[in-house]
């Protein structure tokens, strides 16, 4: 375990990183109290785990996490232990049981999306539909793009 400016960061054993971790932000500017602030929080990083993307301030990555390339773990997230993580902002994908086999929860993310999808396609169906029986008989029929509508 390391340690680094009162604890900034900790990093356990087998532990792969493949980008920069930086544990300081800069606060708010504001110039009648310090014009120039850094703000430090705790970063931490369990056992065997692969950092190939992006760990924020106050993040908490459990043992055996995988955070793969260009995913970004938010401030003050927390990784649960064995998971894949991907996106930004990173979420978690799957976790390793403790077979060794790899709980896929990824297909019900998709079918959520698909199903908002059809829900939005047929909400603005039904209002372009409500839009031209209450605003169509309504228009002037001198104005120019009245045919185009009707």
């Amino acid at each position: 375990m390391h340690s680094f400016a009162s604890l900034t960061w900790q990093i356990f054993e087998d532990v792969s990183i493949e980008s920069a971790i930086s544990c300081h932000n800069f606060g708010p500017w504001d110039v009648e109290k310090d014009p120039c602030s850094i703000q430090f929080r705790k970063i931490v990083i369990g056992r065997e785990c692969a950092v190939k993307g992006m760990v924020a301030l106050g993040a908490n990555v459990g043992s055996g996490a995988f955070i793969k390339i260009l995913a970004v773990v938010g401030e003050g997230a927390k990784v649960p232990a064995r998971a894949k993580v991907v996106g930004n902002p990173a979420f978690a994908t799957s976790t390793m049981t403790d077979t060794g086999k790899e709980k896929n929860s990824v297909w019900l993310l998709g079918c959520f999306k698909l199903l908002w999808l059809a829900f939005e396609i047929y909400h603005f169906f039904g209002l372009t539909l409500i839009a031209q029986f209450l605003w169509v008989p309504r228009l002037p029929r001198t104005w120019r793009y009245t045919p185009v509508l009707l």
